[in-house]
């Protein structure tokens, strides 16, 4: 195993599903989706090592938020939850911007392709 890796030896699957299970369900749920998208546990050990990193710099709260938010996008990883949190994403909200379309002529809408 390369340097860089060798720090996360001690970490598992386990212990990362034990800590986001300890901080809320929804981050384990993400956070169990991320292992499971991932060919090698190597890389979302990776992955869930920078989450658990942006739980400490964003609070807890906060990265629950994003992971809901990438959840509805279907999108799961580190690079995610950092853009949203960075962005401040995660304190939109998320439902009031899917409904909100721009009104002008140029809109078809659902009857026009039937």
């Amino acid at each position: 195993m390369p340097d860089n890796h060798v720090f996360m030896q001690g970490w598992n699957m386990t212990d990362f599903l034990a800590w986001a299970k300890s901080k809320d369900q929804v981050i384990h749920d993400y956070v169990e989706t991320v292992f499971a998208q991932r060919a090698h546990p190597e890389q979302a050990s990776r992955s869930c090592w920078g989450i658990q990193r942006l739980g400490k710099i964003y609070g807890i709260e906060r990265l629950k938020s994003a992971c809901i938010r990438a959840a509805d996008f279907e999108q799961y990883g580190y690079k995610v939850l950092e853009s949203i949190l960075k962005q401040n994403l995660d304190q939109q909200d998320h439902d009031q911007e899917q409904n909100c379309l721009p009104v002008h002529d140029n809109l078809r809408g659902a009857t026009y392709y039937q």
